[in-house]
């Protein structure tokens, strides 16, 4: 493969990647939507902006909850479920 072909191959598999990211982006604000709608809401009309803001407490919740390995009780199962797999 000559370094043209090489260099157009890269660059479409980026856009790729990026569309990629884009739909599962779109797909967790809409799961995401039934739970919260207002923070959805929120993360898709920040597209020009890739950061959403979140308060330093809330932020300290879910580092902790991360760090602590706690399991995510599934009620349909009456199992629990370790975050990491």
């Amino acid at each position: 493969m000559d370094e043209i072909t090489l260099h157009w191959y890269f660059y479409n598999w980026i856009e790729d990647q990026e569309e990629e990211v884009t739909k599962m982006k779109e797909f967790g604000c809409f799961v995401g939507s039934f739970h919260n709608y207002e923070m959805a809401k929120k993360i898709l009309d920040k597209d020009n902006n890739d950061t959403v803001s979140v308060s330093d407490d809330d932020m300290q919740k879910t580092m902790d909850y991360v760090k602590a390995d706690k399991p995510i009780i599934n009620k349909k199962k009456k199992g629990k479920i370790r975050m990491n797999q």
